[in-house]
């Protein structure tokens, strides 16, 4: 299970001028508030730091899978960049 994405990325242009930025870990999957909590603030501070390189004007959506909690923080990061770069995100 190392070498699948524990996200999937959804982007879609908006018309506002800025990033938007949604994060959906289902409670079905990923039981524990505490866990949902701390992949929602891993994610965000991992984008807070790519703030100044991602492209503005769209909708991310970051849905996570079974298995995101358990993962580390630089292995994380590795792939929102992974992501965020195969989708053109990146200047």
């Amino acid at each position: 299970m190392d070498d699948e994405e524990r996200f999937h990325l959804r982007v879609s242009k908006n018309n506002i001028g800025q990033n938007r930025i949604i994060f959906i870990i289902p409670g079905k999957i990923i039981k524990k508030a505490v866990s949902r909590n701390k992949i929602r603030r891993r994610a965000r501070e991992i984008l807070r730091k790519k703030e100044g390189q991602i492209k503005i004007g769209n909708d991310l959506t970051f849905i996570f899978k079974k298995g995101a909690e358990e993962q580390a923080y630089d292995k994380l990061e590795k792939e929102i960049s992974g992501a965020l770069e195969k989708k053109g995100l990146i200047k």
